[in-house]
C-alpha cells in the first residue's frame, strides 16, 4: 500500500466508518500534511537533479562538439552518476585548494612561467 493510498483509507474511515475524534482528526491532518510535504519534496528534488543533468548533459555536448546522437557525452554523464559522492567531494575540495593557491600566488605577483623563459628585461 502506497502512503497515499493509506491516506485516503483513513480519510474514508474516518469520515464513513469510525466516530472521529478531535485528536483524531489532528492525527490525521498532521499525517496528510506530512505525506504531501515529503512529495512535495521529492518533485522538488528531482526537478533540481534533472536541471543539472540536463545543463550538464548540454555542457558535454558543447565541449566534445558532439550531438545527442553521439555516446561520449552520455558516456562522461554516466561516469559522473557513478562516481561515489565522497570521490566527488574530494575532487572538489583539491579543485577549491588549488583555486585559492592559484590566488593566493597571483595576487603576490607569482607567475606560473619558467624562470628560463623569462625575459631579463621588465617591462
Amino acid at each position: 500500500m502506497t502512503p497515499e493510498k493509506a491516506v485516503q483509507h483513513f480519510h474514508f474511515k474516518l469520515s464513513n466508518v469510525w466516530e472521529a475524534s478531535e485528536s483524531d482528526i489532528k492525527a490525521f491532518e498532521t499525517i496528510k500534511n506530512y505525506v504531501v510535504a515529503n512529495q512535495k519534496k521529492t518533485i522538488n528534488e528531482n526537478q533540481l537533479f534533472a536541471k543539472l543533468y540536463v545543463y550538464l548533459y548540454g555542457q558535454f555536448l558543447n565541449y566534445y562538439k558532439a550531438s545527442v546522437f553521439d555516446n561520449i557525452p552520455q558516456k562522461e554523464l554516466n561516469q559522473v552518476l557513478e562516481t561515489p559522492l565522497e570521490q566527488i567531494m574530494e575532487n572538489f575540495r583539491k579543485q577549491l585548494n588549488e583555486s585559492e593557491l592559484n590566488h593566493a600566488q597571483n595576487k603576490i605577483g607569482f607567475s606560473d612561467k619558467h624562470p628560463a623563459t623569462r625575459s631579463k628585461t621588465k617591462s
